[in-house]
């Protein structure tokens, strides 16, 4: 916990109420908070302490008392931050209409504070019918984008949030991210290979870049159901987890370095690249990305450039050499964040070299 902190992380997401050792009112938490000063995600629908579960009948009259009964009993913890209700928002399943009753429910006990929860973006519906005043506030859009198919995933959910955001629904974006594979062994892969660091860290600033503000890591590989697979602790995860964790943690700790930009008013703004930003036309089921997606937004006298290599051939990552960033006013100095080298530029463009996956961020004035 105090290595998370470290990097930035500053919630937990997704928590049950549940008590844990120390005497019977103590709380996971209450022990989160006073210990190491962390923010939780509690659910308006299930308390294990108690056993009031609205899980399946939320937005009824009867899943709204239990959700009624749930929210006045922790609304006052000063670690809550937000409330979840539905665990992960399938959209095409979930029964909007009773998901708005809950969240009326609840704003009616607690008015203040936002109702989301992770949704999962591939469905055959838009999981963004599920944003809004009245739905979720707050969505985190749960990713694995590892590989091609995976960045390309997290780059339509992105798209669809900025678009949904475009169209006049309020919310907060969020993404939740995956970097191993969830839940129980065996492991689909025997180690953890060494383009781990690129596109972990490509997929957490491509996040930034499009406008998300509430970032996530979903940790799965340690999860057990007690019994097929006992918990063991580290014992049995694959080769290289530990440094997928300590670079995951590092992914992290840049997207906290840039808070004060992301979270300043105002929307990334796109730039012009060369080789440009675009998607091709499906040729043999395969669709590739290709060229330099970037984006721009001044703070404090300062421009701060995201520029992301979405380069493929044939689903395969590539680099780039010699790509242009035009910033659109003279540089006068710029500096690259994160990296060490000089930047090169000539009146308002930048030109540099991307490795496949490479994300090179900039402060420019």
């Amino acid at each position: 916990m105090t290595q998370m902190q470290s990097w930035g992380f500053n919630t937990l997401g997704e928590g049950n109420w549940i008590q844990t050792g120390g005497g019977s009112v103590v709380y996971q938490d209450q022990q989160a908070w006073t210990r190491h000063g962390f923010y939780w995600i509690g659910s308006a629908t299930l308390d294990l302490t108690t056993g009031d579960n609205a899980q399946g009948t939320f937005g009824t009259p009867t899943g709204n008392a239990i959700t009624t009964t749930i929210v006045n009993r922790y609304k006052s913890r000063p670690n809550l931050l937000r409330w979840w209700v539905a665990a992960e928002f399938n959209a095409d399943f979930i029964n909007l209409v009773n998901y708005a009753s809950t969240a009326a429910t609840i704003h009616t006990a607690d008015p203040t504070r936002l109702v989301g929860d992770v949704a999962v973006a591939l469905t055959n519906a838009p999981f963004t019918n599920g944003v809004g005043s009245t739905l979720m506030q707050n969505v985190l859009a749960e990713v694995s984008p590892g590989g091609a198919p995976g960045i390309q995933h997290l780059y339509g959910a992105l798209k669809a949030m900025q678009a949904a955001r475009q169209a006049g629904k309020q919310f907060v974006a969020g993404i939740s991210i995956t970097p191993l594979q969830e839940l129980m062994p065996p492991f689909s892969a025997a180690s953890v290979t060494g383009d781990f660091w690129p596109y972990i860290r490509r997929a957490f600033l491509l996040s930034a870049a499009m406008d998300a503000r509430a970032f996530e890591m979903l940790w799965g590989p340690n999860q057990r159901d007690g019994t097929t697979h006992p918990n063991s602790g580290d014992s049995g995860l694959p080769p290289g987890y530990l440094n997928a964790w300590n670079w995951t943690g590092t992914a992290v700790a840049q997207i906290k370095a840039l808070e004060p930009v992301i979270l300043a008013s105002g929307s990334w703004q796109p730039m012009v690249t060369n080789p440009g930003f675009f998607i091709t036309p499906p040729q043999n089921n395969i669709i590739d990305y290709r060229g330099i997606y970037a984006v721009k937004k001044t703070v404090g006298g300062i421009t701060y450039v995201i520029a992301v290599n979405l380069n493929q051939v044939n689903n395969v990552e590539t680099g780039l050499g010699g790509a242009t960033i035009d910033v659109g006013f003279p540089i006068n100095s710029a500096t690259k964040m994160f990296e060490n080298g000089p930047v090169s530029f000539t009146g308002s463009i930048i030109t540099d070299s991307f490795v496949p996956m490479g994300v090179h961020v900039y402060a420019v004035q």
